[in-house]
């Protein structure tokens, strides 16, 4: 996807974080590549300084590693990064299910979370990998909100960009079978929200993060190799 000069009727540092993070998740801009701030401005038809802040907020959201006396870099995640977004994912989301239990009484909400499951599969389905990845976000993401807990929720969103990376790289292996594999995993979920079991939501929870977690790590060498065609010192041109 290459990056295109933005419109002045946008917000410049929004628009020009939003393209730069797109073309870093499509994997325009793959692991290892340096970005530099004129080249991505004179591409973007923006000055340096709001390239450099959103840069700035790329290395804040975990995308961008940056490396001094030399330049800011797409990120290269390791093993180690998945398994402590996984984790850090499962034990919020599991407090942010026991919190959000008595907004469950009404059947609504249950009702929106069984919708976006829809939306993921029809995504899947249609093999349109960048659109199942948001709903599956949003399905997590709505959960976290029920907790009402402000700080836990912006905790969990500061873990969205690279979840939102890793999970495009879940979703290429997986494309094939996830229409069959999605809604066990998700409407276990639901079930356990529904029976109130504290133990059952933790497991269900758990279960889905572990699968998704080890699914990765079982294929990091293919990931690996993907990403070694983009060596350390390359740089965006």
């Amino acid at each position: 996807m290459p990056l295109e000069t933005l419109r002045r009727n946008t917000s410049l540092e929004a628009a020009a974080l939003e393209s730069i993070r797109e073309a870093i998740m499509d994997g325009t801009f793959p692991p290892g590549i340096q970005l530099k701030q004129g080249v991505l401005a004179e591409h973007l038809g923006l000055s340096q300084g709001t390239v450099r802040e959103a840069l700035i907020r790329l290395t804040e959201e975990g995308l961008i590693e940056a490396v001094p006396y030399k330049g800011s870099y797409v990120r290269r995640l390791t093993q180690k990064d998945v398994r402590e977004i996984y984790e850090l994912r499962t034990a919020l989301e599991t407090h942010a299910a026991y919190m959000a239990l008595p907004h469950l009484s009404d059947g609504r909400t249950l009702h929106k979370l069984e919708t976006l499951i829809d939306r993921i599969m029809e995504a899947a389905a249609a093999g349109d990998q960048t659109r199942a990845v948001e709903a599956d976000l949003e399905f997590h993401r709505y959960l976290v909100q029920l907790s009402d807990n402000v700080r836990l929720i912006k905790v969990w969103d500061s873990l969205l960009a690279q979840s939102r990376y890793v999970l495009r790289n879940l979703y290429q292996i997986e494309m094939y079978n996830l229409p069959q594999k999605l809604p066990l995993n998700h409407n276990k979920i639901i079930a356990a929200l529904r029976s109130e079991n504290l133990e059952e939501i933790r497991a269900a929870i758990h279960d889905h993060m572990n699968s998704a977690a080890e699914t990765l790590l079982e294929n990091w060498e293919h990931i690996s190799k993907e990403w070694e065609n983009a060596p350390e010192d390359d740089e965006t041109d």
